[in-house]
């Protein structure tokens, strides 16, 4: 690894909350709302609005449009009611988006790592728009847990990109060797962190098959956490 990590950051979604969880609870509210504006039944549409989510994020996070724009192409997708100007299109998001904040949850395994990690510096590193994001965290309850909490939507900089991850260890006070980053993706956040000089960590919660890719190191949970930094703390 780098250097020892004095500086704990963590992603957000599907690390420390439930995303997947919260977007189909957010499907289902809004079909509940708009039943004959979109497909159904309430839970095959919530099924159709994690595939639909997942695959415009992907778009996003590839550049191919902006947060603003895969939000629009996710109800236009599935809105059988007419073509939607980008106005309405985004008062339909804002009536999913109080569905979703109504389902947001962490992972069982969330609280009581960062239990365990008390009295070590964490922070956060996530793509989004801030004000959703900080407003996940807000609903958490672990807002005021993190400093700082660096958003992409703060700087317009997304994952993989290695500035972020540097903007991050500087307004921690901290140089990326001295930090340690956990998320989810492997390449947006385990290998991006890594290349930006920080000690990154792939949380695998499936157990897939690359586990172990380039040297990165591997938690399948959590609750794995703070036993690898002890060990890295005694080497």
């Amino acid at each position: 690894m780098p250097g020892m990590p004095g500086f704990i950051f963590f992603d957000i979604d599907d690390t420390l909350l439930d995303d997947r969880y919260a977007t189909a609870a957010g499907g289902r509210g809004l079909h509940g709302e708009f039943p004959e504006m979109l497909p159904g039944p309430a839970d095959e549409f919530a099924r159709l609005w994690l595939e639909v989510t997942y695959r415009h994020i992907e778009r996003w996070m590839a550049g191919e449009c902006s947060h603003l724009e895969q939000r629009r192409a996710r109800v236009r997708e599935v809105w059988r009611g007419g073509p939607l100007s980008d106005a309405e299109a985004d008062r339909i998001f804002c009536r999913y988006w109080r569905h979703y904040e109504a389902g947001v949850r962490l992972f069982p395994d969330a609280l009581p790592c960062l239990e365990a990690l008390a009295g070590r510096p964490v922070g956060i590193i996530t793509n989004g728009a801030s004000e959703l994001q900080r407003a996940k965290l807000r609903q958490a309850g672990l807002l005021d847990r993190f400093s700082p909490v660096l958003v992409s939507g703060d700087i317009g900089i997304d994952k993989p990109d290695p500035r972020i991850f540097q903007e991050a260890a500087r307004l921690a006070g901290r140089a990326p060797l001295e930090c340690l980053y956990v998320g989810d993706r492997l390449e947006t956040d385990a290998l991006a962190a890594a290349r930006a000089g920080m000690t990154g960590v792939w949380l695998d919660r499936t157990g897939s098959p690359e586990a172990g890719t380039d040297g990165i190191a591997v938690i399948n949970g959590l609750e794995e956490l703070p036993m690898l930094i002890q060990l890295w703390d005694r080497d």
